[in-house]
């Protein structure tokens, strides 16, 4: 067993560096400007008043336009055997049966011109 003695000493600090990582720079710390902070808080404000306008208003306008169709129109029930074109033609006998049901459908969101018995029709007001 030989050892070579020759070389240097190597000292306790040269030792705890050797593993260590080197330290990252240092970061400089986020700072916001005067007008960054008035863009914050515009945009903070911005935010806000829409949500609380979606609410407030989204809603009251909600009731108030289903409320306004309540009011407006009068409503037939079907019977049996009846379809839109007898509705139609009861309705108003001198106009084109066709035009009538079409308004009738767009009044009620109806995808066809097929109707259930007891169904309830809301007709548009110059028929009430």
């Amino acid at each position: 067993m030989n050892q070579n003695f020759n070389s240097e000493p190597i000292s306790i600090a040269t030792r705890q560096h050797e593993g260590a990582r080197p330290q990252a720079a240092a970061q400089p710390r986020l700072r916001i400007t005067q007008r960054g902070q008035i863009v914050l808080v515009a945009l903070t404000a911005l935010i806000l008043a829409l949500v609380v306008g979606m609410f407030t208003f989204g809603v009251s306008g909600a009731n108030a336009s289903s409320a306004e169709t309540k009011s407006d129109f009068s409503y037939v029930s079907i019977h049996a055997g009846e379809t839109l074109w007898d509705l139609a033609t009861r309705l108003d006998p001198h106009a084109d049966p066709r035009d009538v049901i079409a308004e009738i459908m767009q009044l009620n969101a109806l995808t066809s011109s097929e109707v259930e018995v007891g169904q309830r029709i809301a007709l548009p007001e110059r028929f009430a």
